[in-house]
């Protein structure tokens, strides 16, 4: 401690983001995890590790679909939550952005959007097609208005560059 307290002037103690004084007694408890955080990772050795892969599936559709309201793209996404075991990605997209992006891109929006409504851009992915349980999932679901479905991957990069494009 007491080299901490005379060997280093002040400003030295804190270069290259240590910061020696935390580790006195007088500072209180010694917290290990900001030791490590601080230390950039210089005062930890990985020991193990475990890698999750992911399966590639064959077989990926992507949807924008179009709601009336946000409570009805919330509820849209709880129903597709709960029925499709293939969902990869769920993502809103406000009108106001898809326009923009619509612009940007002298493109029509692939799908037709009201006033105070939303667009989701949803993905499924899966080792047999997911498009006719997709399709089962949200024809039958109150609020929306209009959808655009691809599977090939360039139907599908055009629905996508919409939120990239964002």
């Amino acid at each position: 401690g007491n080299a901490i307290r005379t060997g280093f002037p002040p400003y030295w103690r804190r270069s290259g983001g240590y910061r020696l004084e935390r580790l006195l007694p007088e500072r209180g408890a010694f917290d290990l995890s900001k030791a490590v955080v601080g230390s950039e990772g210089t005062l930890a050795v990985v020991t193990a590790a475990r890698l999750r892969l992911v399966p590639r599936f064959e077989h990926v559709v992507t949807a924008m679909l179009s709601t009336v309201t946000v409570d009805d793209a919330v509820d849209l996404v709880g129903r597709l939550r709960h029925r499709l075991g293939s969902l990869d990605s769920i993502e809103i997209i406000q009108p106001e952005a898809l326009d923009l992006v619509a612009g940007h891109l002298g493109a029509p929006p692939p799908v037709d959007v009201v006033t105070n409504g939303t667009v989701l851009l949803v993905e499924c992915a899966d080792h047999s097609d997911p498009s006719g349980a997709l399709a089962a999932a949200f024809t039958q679901a109150s609020g929306v208005i209009d959808s655009a479905v691809a599977v090939d991957p360039t139907q599908r990069h055009h629905l996508v560059q919409f939120r990239d494009r964002i």
